[in-house]
């Protein structure tokens, strides 16, 4: 049986605008084989935007200057998010892109993504809710514990969403992967 090479993904963001410079991005690879999802790899990294820090993005995920300087500081050979090729390599040869808000966060993609498929935990999730399920109230829905406290971390809310698509797949609500469901 084939392995499908899925990417989680988010971006923490310096302001709603498509121009507004990434901040943060996460990102978790799996391959997904005879039912189990397996680790392969992930990338989590920081950086400053091109424009002044927008005070509205700052009381969402809290990423100051001192913060992207102290996550960085094994990184800082690389400049902003637009000009780092090795997102591109991470995420090349994937089947399927995932991400809690898609339509959002791909704005982000420095790419177009070259992929079979994309999913959004968000957008398959609106007939429970009623309308868009924020991430904290779908994996409470799925049954994914979580920390409040740590939402908005790109690293965290990737991790969340690979837990809610993990239990989406396990329930039997992604017949498109077209692969038989496992423990794991």
């Amino acid at each position: 049986m084939m392995s499908k090479v899925i990417i989680f993904f988010d971006f923490e963001v310096n302001g709603l605008a498509p121009e507004s410079s990434v901040l943060s991005v996460a990102a978790l690879k799996t391959h997904l084989t005879e039912g189990k999802f397996l680790f392969a790899g992930d990338f989590v990294r920081f950086y400053f935007p091109k424009e002044a820090f927008h005070a509205d993005a700052l009381k969402v995920h809290g990423i100051t200057e001192d913060v992207i300087r102290e996550k960085r500081t094994d990184q800082a050979w690389y400049g902003n998010f637009q000009e780092d090729l090795d997102f591109v390599d991470f995420v090349r040869g994937a089947d399927l892109m995932v991400a809690h808000n898609y339509k959002f966060d791909s704005r982000y993609l420095p790419f177009k993504v070259a992929v079979e498929k994309t999913f959004c935990t968000m957008a398959s999730n609106t007939l429970w809710r009623g309308k868009w399920p924020k991430l904290n109230e779908t994996a409470k829905f799925y049954g994914v514990s979580l920390d409040e406290g740590r939402l908005h971390d790109a690293a965290y809310d990737t991790f969340l969403c690979y837990q809610i698509f993990r239990e989406m797949y396990h329930r039997g609500l992604l017949p498109f992967l077209g692969e038989k469901n496992a423990d794991g």
